[in-house]
């Protein structure tokens, strides 16, 4: 019995030594997760005493939540980034998805201890719920060279118009058109237009727009709106032929949000338009593309004339290149109310001589040129692009 107690009281006595011990050769020393967190939130040398050199650290944290955001909307956010080592901390701007701007610095550097600002600054243009961006630092931090800095959240749409883009079907270089669409508002304050401008200044003149309040029987119930404007584009004669190029921009009077920007599309025809296969009635051109020369190739267009002078309208081929792999020949016109319609057929004969006529680096395309006597069309030149395989 007292040997046991002798053998229990030295035990005892031995682990009362032991941890005196300890604490006095590691006097105040934290457990390895405290040590961890000074590491990351204050300067610290190593354990041997030698300098733990340039240290990156992102104050409020690599990733923001922004929560909800209207899209289209622009916001920002400021992360903080310090320099926790002991030796000068660079900075430098890497790949990016949004603007990020650092604030200035003495030749890119952070000291020991101090901090910045880096501003990512984001517009939210997505079709989707989901959305973030990112930018990202390039250190001189041995242990993070690279630090990538997140935005995210969800996308909500307080102004959403009924399409894309607004649309005119093709129309006469002689006539006046007008298209509309619907842009509806989802705030409990009614949307309203406070502005408008057209982005492409040299063809501002030839376009107008109106707009105007929607009345709540006018809104869509499925569309579940709560405001909504009627916008009406007025678009003037006098245009070149061809396709539209111009954009709208519609300044919301929710003052969150960016101006939206409405394609406007469509093409301008003449009183006299071509169609039919492989034929791009935008740029008047006929792609035919590889044609075999034991084979050949046919193909038969349309020429559609309108207008008040159609049935007075006589067309007539003035040339055809190249003429010795190229052909061009009229048909018989048809009449019906509105339209007369002349076929054109185009052909590269069998045994046509070799060659590209492609319009593509030093080669250039075929070309058939038609007169008219049309009081405002002189000539109609087509492009035929084709190469003959030997």
């Amino acid at each position: 019995m007292k040997t046991t107690l002798l053998a229990l009281a030295a035990l005892v006595a031995g682990t009362v030594l032991g941890v005196a011990s300890s604490r006095m050769e590691l006097p105040d020393r934290p457990s390895p997760a405290v040590a961890y967190l000074n590491v990351v939130s204050t300067a610290k040398r190593g354990e041997d005493g030698s300098k733990i050199g340039p240290q990156v650290e992102v104050v409020n944290g690599e990733i923001h939540d922004f929560g909800q955001m209207d899209r289209n909307a622009k916001q920002s956010f400021a992360f903080i980034v310090r320099n926790v080592g002991d030796a000068p901390l660079t900075l430098e701007k890497g790949e990016t998805t949004c603007k990020c701007t650092v604030s200035a610095l003495k030749g890119n550097q952070l000291a020991p201890g101090e901090e910045t600002e880096v501003l990512l600054e984001w517009t939210a243009k997505t079709d989707g719920l989901e959305f973030s961006q990112s930018a990202e630092l390039l250190t001189n931090d041995p242990a993070r060279p690279k630090v990538r800095l997140l935005v995210k959240g969800k996308v909500i749409q307080s102004v959403r118009p009924d399409r894309n883009e607004l649309s005119f079907n093709n129309i006469s270089a002689n006539a006046d058109a007008m298209a509309q669409m619907k842009i509806y508002g989802f705030r409990d304050e009614p949307l309203e237009i406070v502005s408008h401008d057209w982005l492409q200044p040299e063809t501002a003149d030839y376009y107008s727009a109106t707009i105007r309040p929607l009345a709540e029987d006018e809104l869509d119930p499925a569309v579940g709106a709560k405001s909504g404007v009627e916008l009406t584009v007025y678009l003037k004669s006098g245009l070149p032929l061809g396709t539209l190029a111009q954009t709208i921009r519609l300044v919301p009077s929710y003052e969150d949000l960016t101006p939206i920007e409405i394609p406007i599309v469509g093409r301008i025809a003449g009183d006299i338009t071509f169609v039919g296969p492989k034929f791009r009635g935008d740029k008047n051109v006929l792609q035919l593309n590889l044609v075999p020369r034991e084979e050949g190739a046919r193909v038969t267009l349309r020429a559609l004339i309108k207008g008040e002078h159609r049935n007075n309208v006589q067309l007539e081929i003035e040339s055809v290149e190249p003429e010795e792999s190229l052909k061009a020949t009229l048909g018989e016109p048809t009449r019906d109310e509105n339209i007369v319609t002349v076929p054109l057929t185009v052909e590269v004969p069998r045994g046509a001589t070799p060659g590209s006529h492609l319009g593509t680096g030093d080669t250039k395309a075929g070309r058939i040129v038609l007169k008219t006597t049309h009081p405002e069309i002189e000539r109609i030149e087509l492009e035929v692009r084709f190469a003959v395989n030997p």
